[in-house]
């Protein structure tokens, strides 16, 4: 099933990348969406830090 919104459609494409991070066991991810003549390059990363416990 396709979403049916851009917020839908970005929440599952984010998911989706996410997950690739998990299973690669990698800090980021990059594609490559075609553009008319060019590609957009979407770079979709993490990194942890410590919360204080101010």
């Amino acid at each position: 099933m396709m979403p049916t919104t851009t917020d839908d459609w970005l929440d599952k494409t984010m998911r989706e990348l996410l997950e690739i991070l998990r299973i690669n066991k990698a800090d980021e991810v990059e594609i490559g969406v075609p553009l008319d003549d060019k590609e957009l390059i979407i770079t979709v990363g993490y990194h942890v830090r410590k919360v204080s416990d101010d």
